[in-house]
């Protein structure tokens, strides 16, 4: 009979080391067909690594004698994890007993090492991880930029949660900052599955240094999924990238499954009817804070309007002799902006 499950224990043999002179790789490997179906634990400093065993559901691959690809990567803590080598199998590869494949570099003909599967365990019926509604998740960021200047000076890492659904940008989740640390550990947040739009819908993280003037540059970014986050066992490093240039790793360390969607933030997922906002301005240039007489608006352009309406302005408030200005609380009705994610002025 044809099995619709595998239980498969895995290892290498004689990886190639791409840690340098005295030491050795980090492999782990991921299973992909389409997409990541799987990615194993990192073994730190071993050329012939022995993984736990995983279940291969084969309708996930298609079928027996459908090609998938097996990547064995070097683990690095900055989330660069270079590539060892690959190859292209199928199940019913595996179905004869004990067998060894060549890792070999893409286009390249030497081999990296070997990949072995050692045993196969032919299972009754699939293997499915239950889906939930809602995941509370542990992450950390390490080998982050130094955006600071001056000596010793580091960054004061936040990461916001971005989504692009029917082009537009929606923030679902922003951290605190930490102060003066490369490598941050945040506090744990929730995520519901469907404020990412499914396993599978691409989202970004984005990983900034927080500024008192609010310019917040950008330490670095990367595009992942849901489905990613799941399928490892261990924790997940993903590389960032500022442009072309590597930024430091966003790193899933743990995620507890939530039977339930959370109010996360509770300001975007169950919008108030409106909201006591106190404004003020950090960094004035000190040219302009001697004097300065200062009010802002809040505008927003209705559909069909050439001009923007005033929805709100302040008083004129003036500066304190220092590099900040307070104005009085106000009130904003969602309604007025038409809704939680509808872009408006200051």
């Amino acid at each position: 009979p044809i099995p619709v499950a595998l239980k498969i224990q895995c290892s290498a043999y004689k990886l190639a080391n791409l840690d340098g002179i005295g030491g050795k790789s980090d492999p782990f490997f991921v299973v992909s067909s389409s997409r990541t179906l799987y990615r194993s634990e990192a073994i730190m400093n071993n050329e012939s690594p022995i993984w736990q065993p995983f279940v291969l559901n084969v309708s996930d691959v298609y079928n027996i004698d459908t090609p998938f690809t097996i990547y064995v990567y070097n683990w690095d803590r900055d989330g660069s994890h270079d590539l060892i080598g690959e190859f292209t199998t199928t199940v019913r590869d595996w179905m004869f007993g004990a067998y060894r494949q060549a890792v070999r570099e893409p286009g390249g003909s030497g081999s990296r090492g070997a990949f072995t599967v050692d045993y196969v365990e032919i299972l009754e019926a699939e293997v499915r991880k239950e889906m939930y509604s809602a995941y509370e998740v542990g992450v950390a960021a390490s080998k982050l930029l130094a955006m600071d200047s001056g000596i010793r000076a580091k960054s004061d890492p936040y990461f916001e949660v971005v989504v692009n659904y029917n082009n537009q940008n929606v923030v679902l989740y922003r951290s605190e900052y930490i102060r003066q640390n490369l490598n941050p550990v945040w506090k744990p947040f929730a995520l519901n599955v469907q404020d990412v739009h499914g396993y599978d819908h691409p989202f970004t993280i984005n990983v900034f240094d927080w500024d008192p003037d609010g310019g917040h540059d950008l330490i670095g970014n990367a595009t992942t999924n849901l489905r990613e986050w799941t399928v490892t066992n261990g924790s997940y490093e993903i590389g960032l990238k500022n442009h072309s240039r590597a930024a430091g790793a966003f790193s899933i360390q743990w995620m507890k499954p939530l039977t339930y969607a959370v109010d996360v933030p509770v300001p975007f997922r169950v919008p108030a009817l409106s909201y006591s906002i106190t404004p003020y301005a950090l960094k004035v240039a000190q040219e302009l804070a001697k004097s300065l007489k200062g009010f802002f608006e809040l505008t927003i352009r209705p559909p069909g309007w050439k001009k923007s309406l005033v929805l709100y302005r302040s008083e004129v408030a003036e500066s304190t002799g220092g590099d900040q200005v307070y104005w009085k609380p106000f009130l904003l009705n969602t309604g007025d902006v038409t809704g939680p994610d509808t872009p408006f002025d200051i």
